[in-house]
């Protein structure tokens, strides 16, 4: 079981020479344009994927997107690929009682999460209507360009859990993004979402285009954001969301254990 398709699968391909009958499971998180277009690293782990993903037994994917995108750049067989989102065990029923004003960061303050773009729109909302959550090296950076907005550091799934809440509107700015995690907590919490437009992003608003805006400039995510704080989006459409989420969660985990039974 190789949590990533790079170190760890690297090391089951090796482990592999000394078992010849164990089967290799990996998964792919990542947007595969995003990881070939991160300079010289990326395109290691591009060529790297290229020439030996094809040697697991079972290939794990966060998104149908995700799985489609990786087809057209990697030699993949199909047959082997299972898409799973990254499983969410529980979140509390929203109220949907948020402070609309507030625009909200969730993820690790880091460049790849578009960060410097996140503080250029944001700041066009008051420095006091910011909340952040995570860590990262930008983090004293951000501070300084933000000094009034509440930075909470990492916190654990379940202190994550109880800021929903006071979130109106969750802004992401990452320009690769193959899944979005934080971009379904928002939705299941009640909290409508502002994204760039990415493959994660793109998926998710195809399906529920009035809970997640997606924008392509800075200019454009300011006025969907003021749309989100000013709208009063039906509770019926996060039900929806909500009720699919979990059933599509379910089938989808099922449908790899039964895999993984086939293989053992």
């Amino acid at each position: 079981m190789a949590g990533t398709p790079f170190q760890p699968y690297l090391i089951a391909l090796l482990l592999k020479h000394f078992c010849a009958k164990a089967r290799i499971h990996t998964a792919i998180h990542g947007e595969i344009s995003g990881i070939r277009n991160a300079g010289l690293s990326g395109f290691v782990k591009f060529m790297f994927l290229r020439f030996a993903i094809n040697r697991a037994d079972t290939l794990r994917f966060v998104s149908h997107q995700q799985l489609e995108d990786a087809l057209k750049l990697l030699p993949i067989e199909k047959t082997k690929t299972f898409v799973v989102p990254v499983p969410v065990l529980h979140t509390k029923r929203f109220k949907r009682q948020h402070s609309p004003s507030t625009v909200a960061f969730v993820g690790r303050l880091q460049t790849e999460r578009g960060v410097n773009d996140w503080v250029d729109i944001a700041k066009h909302f008051g420095d006091e209507n910011l909340i952040l959550i995570g860590d990262g090296p930008m983090m004293e950076e951000t501070k300084d360009k933000l000094p009034r907005a509440k930075f909470l550091g990492a916190l654990n799934n379940e202190q994550v859990q109880e800021y929903w809440d006071k979130i109106g509107v969750l802004l992401s700015t990452a320009p690769f993004e193959s899944y979005g995690l934080a971009l379904r907590e928002a939705l299941l919490h009640g909290v409508p979402v502002v994204s760039r437009r990415n493959a994660g992003a793109s998926e998710l608003h195809a399906e529920y285009p009035a809970l997640i805006e997606l924008f392509d400039s800075s200019e454009e995510a300011i006025g969907k954001i003021r749309e989100k704080q000013g709208s009063n989006i039906l509770k019926d459409e996060f039900d929806r969301f909500r009720l699919e989420f979990f059933r599509k969660q379910e089938l989808s985990l099922n449908n790899l254990a039964r895999a993984w039974c086939n293989e053992l």
